[in-house]
């Protein structure tokens, strides 16, 4: 099992992610205190979702050790390969 977290000290703006994630992805997630943060947690299913919608242009401007964090998951066989990565990781 793997988790999609966003953390922030900010409840305020984890809450307005929560809320846009929820309107443009459909997916609810879990909010939860951290230590001396908060975290926006996603299961399975919900973080393949915003991943599929975070990396869908695999040219767009991202975080390359997040993106390199999530092929490597691919790879290893922790969750199963999206399309919109299969051209990267070939």
């Amino acid at each position: 099992m793997f988790y999609v977290n966003f953390c922030s000290a900010s409840k305020e703006f984890l809450e307005w992610l929560r809320k846009m994630l929820l309107k443009n992805a459909r997916v609810k997630g879990c909010l939860k205190p951290g230590n001396k943060v908060l975290i926006l947690e996603f299961a399975k299913k919900e973080g393949l979702k915003i991943i599929k919608g975070m990396y869908k242009n695999l040219n767009a401007p991202c975080l390359a050790r997040k993106k390199d964090k999530i092929i490597r998951a691919f790879q290893e066989g922790e969750i199963k390969i999206p399309a919109c990565f299969i051209a990267k990781i070939k």
